[in-house]
């Protein structure tokens, strides 16, 4: 069963249609993929592309918003610095005075304040002065100006040279506060007209004003701004907010500026983009989950998957067209070229075939009506030669039957039995005009009974009566067609050989029955018989080929004639045992009317 299935594949898989239909399938396959892959990779570089730009163009607008806080510091600082009162505060040494110049300086500060919230810029400011004096807008005693100086950016900033430094720090001074909020200031060196340092000014806002910057803009992943240092100065990720991520020398170098990529981190993929701000120095970065920005692509795979599949079906019914178009042509090629293998020989037909199997189909034509002619030659031939060799063989009964019976007539005349005589030459004449006067091959069975009957007849009156015969054959089987003269050698030899050695005469028996699909005369005789030796050599006779039983007559001319019509399965078989008699048994297709009239006649 498995073998068999396995069987089956194997000739499927091996056919022409399975071989086309499975290279135009995956031919197509390949197209469909690579036209896939190359869609999705197309709409990906154009999502970077076109996104990066806009992301990188939201971001320029955050730098340039980023720039008016900037100058806002800038201009408060001034303010205050260049003030000339301010400079009188921190030079006075008196208590007394400090105080009034706190209580002025809020005043002043009142007044600042009105003009910038109206800009929507809101400060916080901390002054401290080489002469002890401090001032802050934040509340009175809240704020830990001795913790501000320990810090180490505050150092660092006192001690630089420039003019003005920006910073941005955690501030954790305000005593009352629970939690410290991120800041970004400009610090600035008070000093007087000599250049001797008197205080020093440092202006901030909350860290919220800068994400104020980018909370505008719409965005799916984090915006954050770090600083020269790589500290992160604000941020939508509040846990991230004064950490230190990345100088902005290595970021240009490792991104570039202005510019977008995708980049692992933690395990996920982010498609960044920055822009770097040399004025503050700033680098401005959005990270947006790929899954996100590419969630567009991602739905687009999905309507691909379905296209793709619509167009598999699509291609797999063109592909079985197409390879059905081509191999059936070749299909019904092969299966003439089996018909003609088997004796059925057609012309193929084919309209829609391709210019190489019309050529094929031609030449097959071609040479199918050549063969056909050819077969058709062939076969006359060897029905001429077959008609040549029957008829050379009834030529050599013929003359042997005449001169048999033509001497039992002079016998006849010779011991004056006139009566009889005549009685013969009637019978012999009747004979003649049945058997000798017949052209066919075949004849009916009761028309050959009816001839043995005729020669029985004509050995009986010689034999003076002392010999009788009986014929057993049903009506269904005399209908059949068999071999003109083949029971009149047989009895003729029956009794030759088989009763005349008899004083007393005998019987002949004449059997016809089924066998099978066969058909069995059987001519028996309880005649003189023979004994094993010489039953062997009449055995041997019998099969003689074709071409030595041309030159026998009796026994071994009839076998020769059947196996010349019918084959070498059919013929002669004979017993026979001394003293009791011999049985001649002959073995023949079963041939009815329509089956002769199809294969025997013309």
């Amino acid at each position: 069963m498995v073998s068999r299935f396995i069987g089956k594949i194997k000739v499927y898989t091996g056919a022409l249609k399975f071989k086309l239909y499975s290279a135009f399938g995956i031919m197509l396959l390949l197209i469909a993929m690579s036209t896939a892959t190359a869609v999705l990779l197309a709409v990906k570089q154009v999502i970077i592309v076109q996104v990066g730009q806009s992301r990188i163009d939201v971001l320029k607008q955050i730098s340039e918003r980023s720039n008016i806080i900037k100058n806002n510091l800038i201009t408060v600082i001034n303010l205050y610095k260049y003030n000339t009162d301010l400079d009188l505060y921190l030079s006075q040494t008196e208590s007394g005075d400090i105080l009034k110049n706190i209580s002025e300086l809020d005043e002043k500060r009142k007044d600042f304040d009105v003009v910038f919230k109206d800009i929507g810029f809101e400060y916080d400011i901390v002054i401290q002065g080489e002469n002890g004096f401090v001032y802050s807008s934040y509340e009175e005693g809240s704020y830990d100006f001795d913790g501000l100086k320990t810090q180490l950016w505050y150092k660092k900033s006192y001690d630089e040279q420039g003019d003005m430094s920006f910073v941005s720090y955690k501030n954790s001074f305000i005593r009352e506060k629970e939690k410290a909020a991120y800041v970004f200031g400009g610090f600035s060196k008070i000093k007087d007209a000599s250049g001797n340092v008197l205080g020093s000014i440092l202006v901030s806002v909350d860290e919220n004003v800068l994400e104020s910057l980018y909370s505008g803009f719409e965005t799916q992943g984090n915006v954050y701004i770090f600083d020269k240092k790589g500290n992160v100065v604000s941020s939508g990720d509040k846990s991230i907010l004064g950490k230190n991520m990345i100088g902005a020398e290595n970021f240009r170098k490792l991104y570039g500026n202005g510019s977008s990529h995708i980049i692992k981190k933690l395990g996920k993929y982010y498609f960044l983009s920055n822009c770097y701000d040399s004025q503050t120095g700033w680098t401005i970065v959005e990270e947006i989950p790929c899954e996100i920005m590419f969630s567009v692509l991602i739905n687009m795979t999905g309507y691909l998957a379905v296209s793709m599949v619509v167009f598999l079906f699509t291609a797999a019914f063109i592909s079985y067209e197409q390879a059905k178009r081509i191999s059936h042509p070749i299909a019904n090629l092969c299966k003439s070229m089996q018909m003609v293998s088997s004796g059925e020989f057609i012309c193929v037909r084919e309209e829609n075939a391709c210019n190489e199997v019309l050529a094929l189909e031609k030449s097959f034509n071609t040479m199918s009506e050549k063969i056909k002619v050819l077969l058709k030659d062939i076969k006359n031939n060897e029905k001429e030669k077959r008609k040549s060799e029957i008829d050379f063989l009834r030529a050599q009964i013929n003359p042997h039957f005449l001169y048999n019976t033509l001497f039992s007539i002079q016998c006849m005349a010779e011991l004056n039995k006139n009566e009889q005589a005549v009685k013969m030459i009637k019978a012999f004449i009747a004979l003649l005009r049945k058997t000798l006067s017949t052209d066919r091959d075949l004849i009916p069975l009761v028309e050959e009974l009816e001839n043995t009957k005729s020669y029985l007849e004509l050995e009986r009156i010689r034999y003076l009566n002392i010999m009788d015969y009986e014929i057993e054959v049903s009506n269904e089987l005399e209908t059949c067609y068999v071999p003109a003269l083949i029971l009149q050698p047989i009895v003729e030899n029956a009794i030759f050989h088989g009763l005349e050695a008899k004083s007393s005469g005998g019987l002949i028996v004449v059997e016809v029955f089924k066998d099978g699909d066969d058909l069995l005369i059987n001519i028996s005789d309880d005649g003189k018989g023979m004994d094993s030796h010489r039953l062997k050599e009449v055995r041997a006779r019998i099969d003689l080929d074709e071409d030595e039983a041309k030159k026998s007559i009796g026994l071994v001319n009839v076998s020769g004639r059947i196996k010349i019509n019918f084959g070498k399965e059919y013929g002669l078989t004979i017993d026979s045992e001394e003293d009791i008699g011999t049985c001649v048994s002959i073995r023949l297709p079963i041939i009815k009317g329509t089956k002769y009239e199809d294969t025997y006649s013309g």
